[in-house]
């Protein structure tokens, strides 16, 4: 001031409402990466405007991989693991969601996962299939998969397909596996009609097999189609 005095000015706010909103964001946060890690899921997130992209750690170990191994990832990480055939429907769904067509984002798509061989270190792997011919309509086509790697001895051989189940409980932390793969294979195999088992002995190899129902088209048949 003009004679030598000084004046302070202050205010006060009541900030409770501000601080209880902070707090309940953050339990939410807290809850939502309890969730995440309680049912052990993979998660990625795309900011369509910037094209950031980011990846939890379980995501990659989903198909085989460390985020490590994957580093840099971008939206054309995803593309390159999804299925040709998903990866359209996705981006058909997606531009439905865009423009309003739909209220949300839905679309379930096959990966590529990194290896069906980590459990043979050398020999060889067969696949193929064939066409069995039953006394009933349709006919059946039996899927195999042949390897010689460390083979599963004949105690463990049912309790492969359980979920969250191996032959050997110690591979889990070995190959980073969740023993989901039989599992989720039994329960697609039976939901389109068919099963699923294995032939094994340990340290001699494994085949496996699946069958789906085979309806032959006769009208493209008989034309030579």
């Amino acid at each position: 001031m003009a004679d030598g005095s000084v004046t302070w000015y202050g205010f006060n706010a009541d900030i409770t409402e501000r601080k209880q909103a902070e707090e309940a964001l953050a339990n939410e946060r807290r809850r939502l990466y309890d969730i995440l890690n309680g049912t052990y899921v993979g998660t990625w997130e795309w900011n369509v405007q910037t094209g950031e992209t980011i990846y939890n750690e379980r995501w990659a170990e989903i198909i085989g991989y460390t985020l490590e191994d994957l580093s840099p990832v971008s939206i054309k990480t995803w593309k390159k693991f999804s299925h040709p055939d998903d990866f359209s429907a996705s981006t058909e769904l997606l531009n439905k969601h865009f423009n309003g067509e739909s209220d949300f984002y839905e679309c379930e798509i096959r990966m590529k996962h990194k290896s069906a061989i980590k459990f043979t270190h050398k020999g060889s792997i067969e696949i193929g299939y064939n066409i069995v011919e039953t006394d009933s309509y349709p006919s059946l086509l039996e899927f195999f998969v042949k390897d010689t790697g460390m083979g599963i001895s004949p105690g463990q051989q049912q309790m492969i397909f359980e979920r969250l189940r191996q032959g050997n409980e110690s591979l889990n932390r070995k190959y980073e596996g969740a023993g989901l793969g039989l599992a989720i294979s039994k329960a697609y195999a039976e939901m389109l009609g068919g099963s699923i088992w294995v032939k094994s002995e340990s340290r001699k190899g494994s085949a496996f097999y699946f069958t789906t129902p085979y309806i032959i088209d006769q009208v493209n048949a008989d034309s030579g189609f």
